[in-house]
C-alpha cells in the first residue's frame, strides 16, 4: 500500500477514536493545556526518536504494584528538578491521533488508574527526545503493576 494511503487511513482511524483519546487524555494530564500535534508533526518526531535511539543509559524500577505511586511521583519530581520545560507524551492512540505536548512533566497526572489508558503504556520525552520515561502498565494474577524506565543522560539519577 502507498504511503499516502497508509497515511490517510491511520488518519480516519485516528477521527474514528478522537473521543475516546480525548478522555484517556483528560484522565492522565491534569492541567487541560495540553495540544495535540498534528499526525503529520507526530511522524516526524516519531522518526527522530528512532533516529535518536542509542546506548543511553537508563533506570528500570519492576513490578511495582500499581496502587504505590511513590516511584512514580519521586521520578516526575526528580526530572522536574532538572527539566520544567514542556514535554511530548505518547499513547496507544498517538500513532492515529497525534502526540500531546504538555506544559511540563508536572502537568502528568501520578494518580492514574490502571485503566486510565487502554494500552498500558505511557512514554514522556523531553523536547530534544534524548531523554524519556516509560510506563507500562500491566496485570498478573488479577494483580496490577507498572515498570518505570528512565532513559537518558539528562535524567537518569
Amino acid at each position: 500500500m502507498n504511503k499516502k494511503l497508509e497515511f490517510l487511513l491511520r488518519k480516519n482511524d485516528g477521527k474514528l477514536h478522537l473521543q475516546e483519546y480525548i478522555n484517556e487524555l483528560n484522565r492522565i494530564i491534569n492541567d487541560k493545556q495540553y495540544k495535540i500535534l498534528p499526525l503529520e508533526e507526530t511522524d516526524i518526531i516519531m522518526r527522530n526518536i528512532v533516529e535518536k535511539r542509542n546506548d543511553k543509559p537508563s533506570k528500570i524500577l519492576r513490578n511495582i504494584l500499581y496502587m504505590n505511586k511513590v516511584p512514580l511521583k519521586e521520578c516526575i519530581k526528580d526530572i522536574f528538578k532538572i527539566d520544567s520545560n514542556k514535554m511530548y507524551v505518547s499513547l496507544g492512540y498517538s500513532n492515529i491521533c497525534g502526540m500531546v505536548m504538555i506544559e511540563s512533566i508536572l502537568s502528568f497526572n501520578i494518580n492514574i488508574l490502571f485503566n486510565d489508558e487502554h494500552s498500558g503504556l505511557i512514554v514522556i520525552y523531553d523536547r530534544n527526545l534524548e531523554n524519556s520515561v516509560i510506563i507500562d502498565s500491566y496485570g498478573d494474577m488479577d494483580i496490577e503493576y507498572y515498570d518505570l524506565e528512565i532513559i537518558g543522560n539528562k535524567w537518569v539519577m
